[in-house]
């Protein structure tokens, strides 16, 4: 192989008209892939967007303390008293969201267990959280949304129903094969 000069020097021409320094031109006489800048800038554009589409899927606040405390509550003292905790300072909601889950709730027996089974932040203010409430008879799903202003957080209105379809999200429930 030729040697380049000038601006070129230590450029090695190759037979098969690629041309490139001494160390990228491999000992099978191809070009590695690392040698590709565009290919280089291709992966890690590519890796970028693949996280900005999955951040949302796994970017998720922490629980409050009231949430899991409602749950536990819900477990141990009985629904009213837990959907209750969430909205202390609104007792009319509270009182509706709680005939809600018990009226959803009726033919499922006891409850069991409680579990909080995915977290999505929506926006800067909106956390919701995907809940299961678990009876002996089956589960009940619930999706729960925080909100938080300048000067205060809570729950906005609850949905529940024992179809998991109509309340988890697609990512939980949407197997594919």
């Amino acid at each position: 192989m030729a040697e380049a000069a000038g601006p070129l020097a230590g450029a090695v021409a190759d037979p098969t008209g690629r041309s490139g320094d001494a160390e990228t031109i491999a000992a099978s006489g191809r070009l590695s892939v690392h040698h590709y800048p565009m290919m280089r800038v291709f992966l890690v554009s590519l890796g970028l967007v693949f996280a900005a589409f999955t951040a949302p899927l796994r970017a998720a606040a922490a629980p409050d303390a009231a949430l899991t405390q409602g749950l536990q509550t819900c477990v141990s003292n009985g629904i009213d008293a837990g959907v209750r905790l969430w909205y202390t300072d609104r007792q009319d909601l509270g009182a509706e969201m709680s005939n809600r889950v018990l009226a959803a709730s009726a033919k499922l027996g006891p409850i069991v267990d409680s579990e909080i089974v995915a977290t999505q932040t929506i926006s800067k203010r909106v956390t919701r959280y995907y809940l299961a409430l678990y009876f002996t008879q089956g589960p009940l799903w619930l999706r729960l949304e925080r909100y938080e202003s300048r000067d205060k957080a809570f729950y906005l209105p609850l949905r529940c129903s024992t179809n998991p379809d109509d309340i988890l999200p697609g990512y939980v429930t949407d197997f594919y094969r």
